[in-house]
C-alpha cells in the first residue's frame, strides 16, 4: 500500500432503529499497513438530501455517480450518502489481538448473532489484504 492510503473492506451491515429513524451500521476492516489492521463500525457520510434530485418529467430520482467528488453509494433516511466510511468512536488492532479479542469486541457491540472472527482472521492475514 502506498504511504497515507487506506484500504477498506465491508465485512458486514445492519439497520440499527429507533422510533424516529434507522442508521445503517457497516462493520469494517481498514488497513492501515501491515502492522495496523483496525475492525471498526462505520456509515457513510451524508452527501445531499435525495429529494433534490427529483425529477419533476419523469417523476422520478435520479442520483448522480458523485457529489462534491465523492462517490454516492445509496439512500438511507431520505438522504444520499456516500464517500469514505467514517469510522466509529473506537476500533480494535486485529493484528496485535487473540482471536477471543475480536469475539468479545463483536459481542460488545451485537454483532454477536454472527460468527465473523474466522472471517475477519481471513481478511486480515497479509497475503488476502485489498491492494
Amino acid at each position: 500500500m502506498k504511504e497515507n492510503e487506506k484500504k477498506q473492506v465491508i465485512v458486514s451491515a445492519r439497520d440499527d432503529q429507533t422510533m424516529w429513524s434507522t442508521t445503517r451500521v457497516l462493520l469494517v476492516l481498514t488497513f492501515l499497513d501491515e502492522e495496523v489492521i483496525l475492525l471498526h463500525e462505520g456509515s457513510y457520510e451524508y452527501l445531499a438530501e435525495s429529494s433534490d434530485y427529483w425529477d419533476d418529467d419523469k417523476e422520478d430520482f435520479f442520483f448522480p455517480p458523485e457529489i462534491n467528488g465523492k462517490k454516492v453509494h445509496g439512500v438511507e433516511e431520505g438522504y444520499l450518502v456516500g464517500g469514505e466510511i467514517e469510522m466509529g468512536a473506537d476500533s480494535l488492532n486485529v493484528v496485535l489481538v487473540k482471536p477471543e479479542e475480536i469475539e468479545a469486541w463483536l459481542r460488545d457491540r451485537s454483532w454477536h448473532d454472527k460468527n465473523f472472527v474466522n472471517e475477519i482472521l481471513e481478511m486480515s492475514r497479509p497475503h488476502s489484504a485489498p491492494r
